[in-house]
Parts: C-alpha cells; structure tokens; sequence
C-alpha cells in the first residue's frame, strides 16, 4: 500500500532510523493505515522482514488517467516505476492478472482504462 518513490522512508523506518510520525507524514500512508496496515509494519519492523512499496506513485496514476494512456510521455520523470520488461509469456498468469483488474471497482484513478492497457505497455 505504499508507493514505489517512498522505499527508502518505508526501510529507515523500518531500520528504526526516524521515528513514527515523520515516516507516516513522509510515506503517504492510506487513510485505512492504522487499523489495516500498520499491525503488519510492526510486525516486519520487529522481525526485520523488508516491506515492499510496490504502488504506483498516485502522482503518475492521476497522469495516466487524465491521458487515458500509459506511456512514457505520459509518466514523465515516475516512468523509473514502470519495468522494462513485463512477462506475459504464461497465458494463465495473464488470465489470472486480467481478472483481478477487472474485479477491481472502477471508479478510482485508472477506472477509465481498458484492462488490456496494462499487459500492452506503450513507449
């Protein structure tokens, strides 16, 4: 539930390096934090287990979703967050990526695109 551009807050946290409150305030933490996410930050915080922060900057979904395009143009300087090579080569990991978008609501930042848009990244 963490963006990709905030990885080092979420590690100096977890390493015990800045107290709570400046990584909340720095990491962008969902509204749902404290009741959903923050028992399993503890927890990896007292095991020493690395917490990922795999989201897209919001940033560059609010672009992606005035564009109704994802691309590099689109994206800008947040294009370091897209991985130079998606693997599609399974037909069941495809089916299986396809439905869960299409489980998703629709009415967040990148309700408007076509899940096909996300298996056919454009330059």
């Amino acid at each position: 539930m963490f963006e990709r551009d905030v990885q080092d807050v979420v590690d100096a946290y977890l390493r015990g390096e800045i107290p709570e409150d400046s990584f909340l305030q720095s990491a962008r933490p969902w509204p749902n934090y404290e009741e959903d996410y923050r028992p399993l930050v503890e927890f990896a915080k007292e095991k020493g287990i690395p917490v990922i922060a795999a989201n897209v900057p919001r940033r560059a979904a609010a672009s992606v979703s005035r564009s109704n395009e994802i691309s590099t143009t689109v994206l800008g300087a947040d294009s370091v967050y897209v991985p130079d090579t998606i693997h599609f080569d399974s037909r069941e990991y495809r089916k299986r990526f396809l439905a869960t978008l299409e489980g998703m609501p629709c009415g967040g930042p990148m309700g408007r695109l076509d899940p096909e848009d996300f298996t056919e990244p454009r330059s």
